[in-house]
Protein backbone atom coordinates (compact mmCIF):
# COMPACT_ATOMS: atom_id res chain seq x y z
CA UNK A 1 0.00 0.00 0.00
CA UNK A 2 1.07 3.22 -0.79
CA UNK A 3 0.08 6.48 0.79
CA UNK A 4 0.84 9.79 -1.49
CA UNK A 5 0.15 12.80 0.78
CA UNK A 6 0.49 15.87 -1.19
CA UNK A 7 0.73 14.06 -4.61
CA UNK A 8 0.73 17.64 -6.90
CA UNK A 9 0.39 15.67 -10.44
CA UNK A 10 1.28 12.32 -9.01
CA UNK A 11 4.76 11.80 -9.79
CA UNK A 12 5.61 10.04 -7.21
CA UNK A 13 2.91 7.91 -7.37
CA UNK A 14 3.23 7.20 -11.31
CA UNK A 15 7.36 6.28 -10.76
CA UNK A 16 6.49 3.95 -8.08
CA UNK A 17 4.06 2.20 -10.94
CA UNK A 18 6.50 2.61 -13.38
CA UNK A 19 9.49 1.06 -11.39
CA UNK A 20 8.59 -1.30 -8.67
CA UNK A 21 6.33 -3.73 -8.24
CA UNK A 22 2.86 -3.57 -8.52
CA UNK A 23 1.23 -1.78 -5.31
CA UNK A 24 -1.74 -3.30 -4.04
CA UNK A 25 -3.34 -0.22 -4.18
CA UNK A 26 -2.42 3.90 -4.15
CA UNK A 27 -4.20 6.39 -2.24
CA UNK A 28 -3.32 9.92 -3.39
CA UNK A 29 -4.02 13.01 -1.47
CA UNK A 30 -4.39 16.28 -2.82
CA UNK A 31 -6.44 19.23 -2.20
CA UNK A 32 -5.06 21.74 -4.53
CA UNK A 33 -8.03 21.99 -7.35
CA UNK A 34 -5.54 22.65 -10.21
CA UNK A 35 -3.31 19.65 -9.14
CA UNK A 36 -6.63 17.42 -8.63
CA UNK A 37 -7.50 18.28 -12.03
CA UNK A 38 -3.97 17.13 -13.58
CA UNK A 39 -4.15 14.28 -11.29
CA UNK A 40 -7.16 12.56 -12.83
CA UNK A 41 -5.82 13.92 -16.73
CA UNK A 42 -3.01 11.66 -15.73
CA UNK A 43 -3.90 9.00 -14.39
CA UNK A 44 -6.99 8.36 -16.47
CA UNK A 45 -5.07 6.02 -19.16
CA UNK A 46 -3.21 4.27 -16.43
CA UNK A 47 -4.28 0.63 -16.93
CA UNK A 48 -3.62 0.17 -12.93
CA UNK A 49 -6.98 0.51 -11.80
CA UNK A 50 -6.66 0.29 -7.80
CA UNK A 51 -5.35 4.18 -7.17
CA UNK A 52 -7.79 6.56 -4.98
CA UNK A 53 -7.80 10.09 -4.88
CA UNK A 54 -8.93 12.22 -1.77
CA UNK A 55 -9.23 15.83 -2.47
CA UNK A 56 -8.68 17.16 0.94
CA UNK A 57 -5.75 18.14 2.68
CA UNK A 58 -4.29 16.46 6.04
CA UNK A 59 -4.56 19.22 8.41
CA UNK A 60 -4.92 19.50 12.31
CA UNK A 61 -8.82 19.18 11.92
CA UNK A 62 -12.06 17.28 9.79
CA UNK A 63 -13.69 20.48 7.78
CA UNK A 64 -11.69 23.06 6.09
CA UNK A 65 -8.53 24.68 6.41
CA UNK A 66 -6.52 27.22 4.44
CA UNK A 67 -3.06 25.87 2.58
CA UNK A 68 -0.27 27.55 2.08
CA UNK A 69 0.30 27.33 -1.72
CA UNK A 70 -0.15 29.49 -4.88
CA UNK A 71 -3.36 31.69 -3.78
CA UNK A 72 -3.62 29.89 -0.04
CA UNK A 73 -7.12 28.43 -0.90
CA UNK A 74 -9.31 27.05 1.72
CA UNK A 75 -9.90 23.63 0.85
CA UNK A 76 -11.92 20.39 2.77
CA UNK A 77 -9.47 18.72 5.53
CA UNK A 78 -9.24 15.72 7.19
CA UNK A 79 -7.04 14.80 10.55
CA UNK A 80 -4.37 11.97 9.73
CA UNK A 81 -6.20 9.70 12.49
CA UNK A 82 -9.66 10.26 10.65
CA UNK A 83 -7.70 9.43 6.99
CA UNK A 84 -6.16 6.19 8.59
CA UNK A 85 -9.79 5.47 10.22
CA UNK A 86 -12.08 6.30 7.22
CA UNK A 87 -9.75 4.89 4.78
CA UNK A 88 -8.99 1.41 6.76
CA UNK A 89 -4.98 1.59 6.66
CA UNK A 90 -4.33 -1.21 8.68
CA UNK A 91 -0.60 -0.82 7.51
CA UNK A 92 0.79 1.34 4.69
CA UNK A 93 4.22 0.10 3.01
CA UNK A 94 5.28 3.45 1.57
CA UNK A 95 4.11 6.58 2.99
CA UNK A 96 5.68 10.14 1.48
CA UNK A 97 4.46 13.33 2.82
CA UNK A 98 4.65 16.74 0.99
CA UNK A 99 2.11 19.11 2.00
CA UNK A 100 3.61 22.19 2.59
CA UNK A 101 4.18 23.46 6.39
CA UNK A 102 1.29 20.98 7.39
CA UNK A 103 3.35 17.57 7.86
CA UNK A 104 3.80 18.76 11.29
CA UNK A 105 -0.08 17.62 11.58
CA UNK A 106 1.30 14.03 11.13
CA UNK A 107 3.84 13.60 13.08
CA UNK A 108 2.77 14.48 16.62
CA UNK A 109 2.12 12.16 19.56
CA UNK A 110 -1.80 11.18 18.78
CA UNK A 111 0.30 9.74 15.13
CA UNK A 112 2.97 8.31 16.78
CA UNK A 113 1.58 4.44 17.84
CA UNK A 114 0.45 4.10 13.97
CA UNK A 115 3.93 5.53 12.39
CA UNK A 116 5.99 3.48 14.79
CA UNK A 117 3.88 0.06 14.40
CA UNK A 118 1.86 0.65 11.19
CA UNK A 119 4.14 1.82 8.61
CA UNK A 120 7.30 0.66 6.05
CA UNK A 121 9.32 3.02 4.51
CA UNK A 122 8.01 7.16 5.52
CA UNK A 123 9.76 10.09 3.17
CA UNK A 124 8.43 13.63 4.32
CA UNK A 125 9.39 16.78 3.35
CA UNK A 126 10.06 19.17 6.05
CA UNK A 127 9.10 23.08 6.30
CA UNK A 128 10.99 25.43 8.67
CA UNK A 129 10.70 28.66 7.37
CA UNK A 130 10.99 31.73 10.63
CA UNK A 131 7.38 31.11 11.29
CA UNK A 132 7.58 27.35 11.42
CA UNK A 133 11.25 26.82 13.49
CA UNK A 134 9.67 26.84 16.51
CA UNK A 135 7.39 23.76 14.92
CA UNK A 136 10.46 22.08 13.79
CA UNK A 137 12.10 22.68 17.10
CA UNK A 138 9.63 20.66 18.92
CA UNK A 139 9.25 17.82 16.36
CA UNK A 140 13.23 17.76 16.25
CA UNK A 141 13.27 17.40 19.81
CA UNK A 142 10.36 15.92 21.26
CA UNK A 143 8.75 13.70 17.95
CA UNK A 144 11.68 12.63 16.16
CA UNK A 145 13.12 10.89 19.07
CA UNK A 146 9.95 8.70 19.71
CA UNK A 147 9.76 7.58 15.70
CA UNK A 148 11.90 4.07 16.22
CA UNK A 149 12.95 3.71 12.93
CA UNK A 150 16.05 4.55 11.68
CA UNK A 151 16.42 7.56 9.94
CA UNK A 152 18.09 9.69 7.47
CA UNK A 153 18.02 13.37 6.86
CA UNK A 154 19.26 15.41 3.65
CA UNK A 155 18.96 18.38 1.99
CA UNK A 156 17.42 18.92 -0.99
CA UNK A 157 20.22 18.60 -3.25
CA UNK A 158 20.94 14.94 -1.15
CA UNK A 159 23.86 15.60 0.69
CA UNK A 160 23.52 13.88 4.16
CA UNK A 161 23.12 16.55 6.88
CA UNK A 162 21.91 14.40 10.00
CA UNK A 163 25.52 14.93 11.23
CA UNK A 164 24.35 18.81 12.01
CA UNK A 165 20.59 18.35 12.93
CA UNK A 166 20.94 18.50 16.85
CA UNK A 167 22.00 21.87 16.47
CA UNK A 168 20.76 25.47 16.15
CA UNK A 169 22.66 26.45 13.47
CA UNK A 170 20.50 23.67 11.47
CA UNK A 171 17.32 25.38 11.90
CA UNK A 172 18.82 28.85 11.16
CA UNK A 173 20.60 27.67 8.19
CA UNK A 174 18.17 25.21 5.96
CA UNK A 175 14.46 25.79 5.30
CA UNK A 176 13.70 23.13 3.94
CA UNK A 177 14.91 18.92 4.73
CA UNK A 178 13.99 15.52 3.79
CA UNK A 179 13.87 12.68 6.46
CA UNK A 180 13.29 8.90 5.39
CA UNK A 181 12.70 6.50 7.55
CA UNK A 182 12.87 2.92 6.78
CA UNK A 183 12.12 -0.50 8.26
CA UNK A 184 14.97 -1.64 10.65
CA UNK A 185 16.40 -4.63 8.84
Amino acid sequence: VVVDIGASTGIISYLILENLKTPSQIIMVEPYLPNIKSLKENFKNISYKNWILIEKAISNKNGTTQIRWNEDPTVQSITFKKFIHDYNLKFIDFLKIDIERDEYHIFTEENLDYLNNNTGTIVAEFHFFESDKPRFRNFRDNILPKINKPCKVSSLDGVDIKWDLPNDHFINYYNCVIIEWSPKK
